[in-house]
């Protein structure tokens, strides 16, 4: 069975994303409600009121493998710690600092996931001859951060509102920001979103953050 690409995408500062070889056997999708059980006296079962809903975490174990190009997979691994440190650019819809919200994507832009890190475990699984490591395997937890209410698909994991989209041959800009925005002009704001120094070099795979028009 071929292995299929996942990418997890930075949304917020660090920018950036680290793409991985991905064949899992599961994937864990856990929701928690909040109850608070009534005051209700001499009850074998007292009434309950529900609080709250708490956003999904997805767990999942994801492959990085560098051995084939003799390269380093800590490298890859480095990026991904970043997504878990705190970044004083990402204060300004909240009132500190924090770590970047990220878009976990699987196979295709129908599998999204916007999220920040939960957990993050490594495990180095092989080694180059000069002791560098060439495999790891990344046990990650994701914790939902949902852009809209209700926006949230759990089979699909699709979001209503922060989506990608992943650049094919030929695509321009403006020609993205018609398709996705409903109209040309708007390639400047996407280029803004995904920090684009030159807006012209866009290459095929990769992976554009689109988002609701401010």
């Amino acid at each position: 069975m071929a292995l299929l690409k996942a990418v997890l995408k930075a949304l917020d500062p660090p920018n950036g994303e680290v793409e991985f070889q991905y064949n899992p056997t599961k994937y864990q999708v856990q929701k928690a409600l909040q109850w608070k059980q009534g005051d209700q006296k001499a009850a074998d079962a007292p009434p309950l009121e529900f609080v709250q809903g708490q956003g999904r975490t997805v767990t999942m174990e994801l492959f990085m493998d560098d051995y084939e190009d003799g390269k380093d997979v800590a490298s890859r691994v480095e990026q991904l710690d970043k997504f878990t440190l705190v970044d004083a650019g990402n204060a300004k819809d909240a009132s500190k600092a924090r770590p970047p919200r990220v878009m976990f994507m699987w196979a295709n832009k129908h599998s999204q996931f916007p999220a920040v890190i939960k957990t993050l475990n490594v495990t180095y699984t092989l080694f180059h001859e000069d002791g560098k490591p060439a495999r790891a395997t990344v046990s990650l937890t994701l914790q939902e951060w949902p852009d809209k209410p209700g926006g949230q698909n759990p089979t699909s994991m699709g979001s209503g509102g922060v989506r990608t989209h992943r650049v094919i041959a030929g695509e321009t800009l403006d020609m993205i920001a018609y398709n996705e925005l409903g109209a040309a002009s708007r390639w400047k704001y996407i280029a803004e979103l995904n920090n684009l120094d030159n807006p012209l070099a866009i290459q095929p795979g990769q992976h554009l953050v689109i988002a609701p028009l401010r």
